[in-house]
């Protein structure tokens, strides 16, 4: 009777085991398929794994292939966000090794471990530890460690079956998030060569997106605004003026004042522009920057005539940007103006044309660039 309870007890245990693993596993699962966007991906899926498991540290290492190196690009726990960036050869260390020799591994305990005393990092606790290739249609992706569970228990062979089936998800996971990246980055290069041909087909704005790009993500910078904000400010200013293919070559060059209907046709280039990106779901935060570049703070602006705080803040440096550039390039109906002359002019349109705190922070921004900028 006792071993019948002991058996039962037993096999109950592991059911419990089994179905806290495939909770785990759906989880995780859910997540995966959901989030295309790499760093997104990463962050979410070590978080969930380091918070279901029971952890006290998690990271995720990808090949550079150019450098044939491993480098975190995802980790968290103790030792927070400080491990991004680092790099790993080859072979070296317990990621390295697992990754040339595309072999999960359990390490009782680090420290006494002889075939990784040579760690090459000092980011691991002198701890148990689990490690497993990320693999792909046959393709190394990268690894992703484990160190030491948050209740103080040593990692079993259970715990490193879960992981390895984990990772047969995350594996697939990140391959179609880089082939997403892919798809992303060729169809913003198509739009970008649009641009840039019909840059390159006038003198007086050749180069014009780059230096606006280039102001825009200074003053942005300065104004500390996240590093997702400047990116999409980059990717919003590079394309700002795309929507010029739809205006008449004849009045973008005309050397004279434009007539009434020229200047409207002239205005729709942030409509045009914001229609053509609009196929680009991954441009889609980008659509009301490129729209509102020429809204002024005073409500004069075009192509909707917004006032104030109902531009978007992106929008505004990106305006003060553009005018700018406009007023120290050559153009054929006009010299171009110095760099100290248009800070002037620019200042004088404060809280008309620009937004004061935008403005205050281009100037400052720009005068600390003027040296590199030439």
């Amino acid at each position: 009777m006792a071993a019948a309870q002991d058996h039962l007890s037993k096999t109950t245990s592991s059911l419990k085991k089994r179905v806290h693993e495939l909770s785990i596993l759906n989880d995780i699962s859910k997540v995966v398929s959901s989030v295309l966007n790499l760093e997104r991906l990463l962050d979410v899926y070590i978080e969930l794994v380091r918070s279901k498991i029971g952890i006290r540290n998690c990271c995720i290492l990808l090949v550079d292939v150019e450098t044939d190196e491993l480098v975190v690009c995802a980790s968290n726990g103790e030792d927070g966000k400080d491990l991004v960036g680092e790099r790993t050869r080859m072979g070296l260390g317990i990621e390295g090794w697992v990754a040339e020799n595309r072999i999960p591994v359990l390490v009782d305990d680090l420290a006494r471990d002889s075939r990784f005393k040579d760690k090459g990092s000092a980011k691991y606790d002198a701890g148990t530890f689990i490690c497993a290739p990320l693999v792909a249609k046959g393709e190394l992706l990268g690894v992703i460690d484990l160190n030491r569970k948050s209740s103080g228990d040593k990692f079993s062979e259970g715990d490193l079956k879960l992981l390895i089936t984990m990772t047969s998800q995350v594996s697939v996971a990140i391959d179609n998030a880089r082939l997403y990246r892919l798809l992303q980055e060729n169809s913003f290069r198509t739009v970008q060569a649009l641009a840039t041909t019909l840059e390159a087909k006038d003198r007086y704005t050749h180069g014009h997106s780059a230096r606006v790009t280039d102001y825009s993500v200074r003053t942005a910078q300065r104004m500390k605004l996240p590093a997702e904000e400047v990116e999409k400010l980059r990717y919003a200013a590079q394309l700002h003026d795309v929507g010029k293919i739809g205006v008449d070559e004849a009045i973008l060059r005309k050397p004279t004042d434009l007539t009434t209907e020229e200047w409207d046709a002239m205005q729709q280039h942030p409509v045009i522009g914001e229609r053509i990106i609009t196929p680009l779901d991954f441009l889609s935060e980008t659509r009301p920057i490129i729209r509102h570049h020429h809204e002024r703070w005073d409500g004069k602006g075009y192509p909707d005539g917004l006032r104030g705080e109902h531009i978007s803040r992106l929008a505004q440096i990106m305006a003060v940007a553009d005018a700018y550039d406009a007023m120290t390039s050559e153009r054929p109906y006009r010299h171009a103006r110095s760099h100290e002359d248009a800070l002037r002019e620019i200042k004088r349109c404060t809280g008309t044309q620009f937004a004061p705190d935008v403005t205050k922070e281009f100037v400052a921004a720009m005068r600390e660039a003027q040296p590199a900028l030439g």
